[in-house]
């Protein structure tokens, strides 16, 4: 996505998909770990992930390591205003309706988000794509690679070889630089 496809699918998303999806785009978080994400795991600016759900199961982060997330101004100021709806400090940040299991993240895709994204033909952003936009863009922002795949969870070579793309804007940089160096 680009930002500007970023910016026009959080405007017609509703506070709790919002955040939603900024975890997944700022944060670069996998659904099942925003879904086990509990309040007691924001602090500071970040959230501890050391648990996630996957096919309905609870389990480890896929690479079994524990890690904090840092989280954007936006992700915060989002998850602030969400947290007006939070039972207790240790309930989940997105529960379903019995408030004890977390939400199924394909529902809220199903339900809530894509056809959101569909009425501004965005339907194939779907999570996957969200964190490899989370991945594009940070490069493109000029982050540090190994920083950014630490905060997605990832090894710097899964990192560049499959979730970073080459914007058109940097390629054209690129070949720029090269015909200066040579001319």
């Amino acid at each position: 996505m680009t930002p500007e496809q970023v910016q026009q699918a959080l405007e017609v998303l509703d506070l709790r998909e919002r955040t939603f999806c900024r975890l997944a785009i700022y944060a670069g978080m996998r659904p099942g770990e925003i879904i086990a994400l509990r309040w007691s795991d924001i602090k500071d600016g970040s959230a501890l992930v050391d648990d996630r759900y996957y096919k309905g199961q609870q389990d480890a982060p896929k690479n079994r390591k524990p890690r904090t997330v840092a989280l954007s101004a936006t992700v915060q100021r989002d998850l602030a205003a969400w947290r007006a709806f939070a039972i207790a400090d240790d309930a989940l940040i997105f529960p379903s309706e019995n408030l004890k299991t977390p939400i199924k993240y394909e529902n809220i895709w199903q339900r809530e988000i894509k056809p959101r994204f569909e009425k501004i033909s965005l339907a194939w952003a779907d999570f996957r794509c969200m964190r490899r936009t989370n991945s594009t863009l940070m490069k493109a922002a000029g982050a540090d690679p190994k920083v950014s795949a630490d905060n997605r969870g990832h090894g710097i070579k899964v990192a560049m070889d499959e979730y970073t793309h080459s914007t058109a804007e940097q390629k054209a940089e690129a070949v720029r630089k090269l015909e200066d160096l040579i001319q």
